[in-house]
């Protein structure tokens, strides 16, 4: 029965898996059928212009171009939630202070014993000095690292 409905639908039966694929990735906790599912979705899209009876487009080859363009799709589609999950704000959620690697600020009072204080957005943040200078008032300085809640910068 389920076979007859399949040949029943010809080209639109991978578009219909492509479908029940997508449908199966919203209702899952998963980001796996997507890829799959966009697969099918264009192996159905082939189909539908080359026709299912198409002599240099059997089964065996949208089953192969299935299988290709699903590892092709879950290779892409891993790698840009790789990257993705790389840029996410909420992975700076509870490391605050290392946000600011890397800024140049000025210093807001002379280093005394090689510590100051540096405003940085809404907050004055104390900072260390990382070569053991002592600093004036408005001397720039570069944060480079993080230690606990005190900033260490190197002057610039």
């Amino acid at each position: 029965m389920i076979f007859e409905w399949i040949s029943a639908l010809g080209s639109w039966s991978w578009i219909v898996f492509g479908l029940i694929l997508l449908v199966l990735e919203v209702a899952l906790p998963s980001v796996f059928f997507l890829w799959f599912g966009i697969a099918a979705l264009v192996v159905g899209l082939i189909t539908l212009m080359l026709g299912v009876d198409s002599a240099i487009w059997p089964w065996q080859v949208q089953w192969i171009t299935f299988a290709i363009l699903s590892l092709v799709s879950l290779i892409l589609g891993r790698n840009y939630m790789k990257q993705r999950e790389k840029s996410d704000p909420a992975d700076m959620l509870n490391k605050r202070s290392e946000q600011w690697i890397g800024t140049t600020v000025t210093l807001l009072d002379a280093t005394s014993n090689t510590r100051s204080r540096v405003k940085l957005g809404d907050t004055t943040w104390n900072v260390k000095i990382k070569d053991n200078q002592d600093l004036p008032k408005g001397a720039k300085v570069t944060i480079v690292e993080v230690d606990a809640s005190l900033l260490i910068a190197e002057s610039v």
